[in-house]
């Protein structure tokens, strides 16, 4: 395909930016994942008309998930930081027999209207009783922002069979009250134990999740997605799409190492390719969140979801099939065990630390000579600073959310969103990684891990597609690559921090079609 432009091009290596005229469409016959771009600059007939703007690649996300952490269509969204007077308005639904409330996005909770005034369920003694004050007729079950920690009522408690004997599972805990009882809070692996029965999400509403999820990424310019949790459900879902060929984005999927999820994989991994779907490798974790409590510091604490006869099990296959293998590391315990891990890698297979939130200086040193890769989310720095400063010794804060320190010790990285946990917006990204403050001003600690603007960009695009080996056909606006692109109305490249607030997506284009216009 031909995309025609007016003005300079905005390639990562080179400076300036393009201003889009038009584009010619793929015709519905051609392989909707091979068009690329042919030629820049001449003016030829074009069959859909682009919005003026600036136009960037089509952003990566390295770091998200499309099946929305497993939650329903249906289920209830919670904002990170809600009032219980508008929880009590959420849970007050109709529901049929037997089903459960199920939500999603809790942090802390408003108290009342005092603004400083909150309940953290993480910390108070008796969560569950929180609930059963606003609904006990019914089982709830609502998931922390972070995927890690599971807030569940005495009626779920019941169902589930969890009572004062029930043991902690390995890689996760069940909070309890003073008196032995479980308090209502269950944290990574102990999630499963209520998640065991509430009933799973059907496949046809699945799929729409996921193309609901996938316009979510297109409204912030995001062409690919690397999707790292992904059960048999999710990847039948995922193959169903492409097939079909409605799936409206490109998908790296990282495989959760579940008998039923393995057997799905093709005996062998395939070359990479620019294909709409594409098996890159297997997804472990070595702790769980800092809010929640599973983040393994060297202060203490934290939890190891994943055993360590899996890890070698899941590693032993990496190397005999050729799979990337990818660590969920947040804590710094959990990245150098990490490291550890993955340091048997062979040379040039960018296995991958994730998060990589809290690490010393010496593991970022390890990880460049090893030749492992990190995805990081600078988001996480924003929400998580409550927690970053109330858990974090002075001595770890230092080390917290060390982006200039990957780049200077010579670690590929880049950089993911961790949606729904954050926003997928990639301009909003870019202000937490070169600003490394709230939206309302707030400067976080480790000023000096900022990143400059043109760094922050190449994150998101051909740092990013190199985490999975796509640089050959994406993260780039050239000839010969991928064309996947976005148009904004602000120059991303060169516009005052603040207006990186503000800036908006108008268009975004995967594989020469115009899928998402504002």
């Amino acid at each position: 395909m031909v995309v025609t432009w007016v003005g300079p091009l905005f390639v990562p290596s080179t400076s300036g930016r393009a201003r889009v005229d038009s584009l010619t469409q793929v015709e519905p016959e051609d392989d909707p994942s091979d068009a690329v771009v042919e030629s820049l600059g001449a003016r030829v007939g074009a069959t859909a008309e682009l919005p003026k703007g600036f136009a960037f690649p089509g952003f990566v996300d390295a770091h998200a998930h499309l099946g929305r952490l497993g939650m329903a269509p249906d289920s209830i969204r919670l904002e990170g930081d809600e009032s219980l007077s508008a929880l009590r308005r959420k849970l007050h639904g109709p529901v049929t027999p037997d089903a459960w409330l199920v939500g999603y996005g809790w942090r802390t909770l408003t108290v009342d209207t005092a603004p400083t005034s909150h309940l953290d369920p993480t910390q108070h003694p008796e969560p569950r009783r929180v609930l059963d004050e606003l609904r006990s007729d019914v089982p709830i079950a609502l998931t922390r922002a972070d995927g890690h920690a599971l807030w569940v009522n005495s009626l779920g408690l019941r169902c589930a069979g969890i009572e004062r004997q029930t043991a902690d599972p390995p890689g996760g805990w069940l909070g309890r009250g003073r008196d032995g009882e479980p308090n209502g809070l269950l944290v990574d692996s102990a999630m499963e134990l209520v998640r065991a029965h509430i009933p799973p999400v059907r496949d046809a509403a699945l799929d729409a999740m996921v193309l609901e999820e996938a316009g979510c990424f297109h409204r912030t310019g995001v062409t690919c997605v690397h999707e790292m949790v992904v059960d048999a459900q999710l990847f039948a879902s995922l193959r169903r799409l492409e097939q079909g060929r409605t799936l409206p984005l490109r998908v790296r999927a990282f495989i959760y190492p579940e008998p039923d999820a393995l057997a799905m994989l093709p005996e062998r991994k395939v070359a990479p390719s620019p294909a709409r779907l594409g098996v890159r490798g297997l997804k472990l974790f070595a702790d769980g969140a800092l809010g929640s409590g599973g983040a393994r510091l060297s202060t203490g604490g934290g939890v190891q979801p994943d055993s360590a006869s899996r890890f070698r099990a899941v590693i032993d296959k990496a190397q005999r099939e050729g799979w990337q293998v990818a660590v969920h590391a947040i804590g710094d315990v959990a990245v150098r065990d990490a490291v550890d891990a993955l340091q048997v890698a062979p040379p040039g297979a960018r296995w991958r630390v994730e998060h990589v939130q809290v690490a010393q200086p010496s593991e970022l040193r390890r990880m460049a000579a090893l030749g492992l890769c990190a995805s990081v989310q600078p988001l996480h720095a924003l929400s998580d600073l409550p927690w970053a400063q109330r858990t974090l010794a002075p001595e770890l804060l230092v080390h917290a959310y060390p982006w200039r320190a990957l780049r200077r010790a010579g670690v590929r990285f880049g950089f993911g969103s961790d949606h729904p946990i954050e926003t997928s917006q990639a301009a909003t990204t870019l202000w937490g990684a070169t600003m490394r403050q709230t939206e309302a001003g707030v400067q976080l600690p480790g000023e000096a891990q900022r990143l400059d603007r043109r760094d922050a960009l190449w994150a998101l695009t051909g740092g990013a597609a190199s985490l999975t080996f796509d640089e050959p056909w994406l993260g780039q606006l050239w000839p010969g690559f991928r064309a996947d692109f976005s148009v904004w109305d602000t120059d991303l490249s060169a516009c005052t921090p603040q207006s990186l607030l503000t800036a908006r997506c108008l268009a975004t284009v995967v594989a020469g079609r115009l899928v998402w216009e504002r």
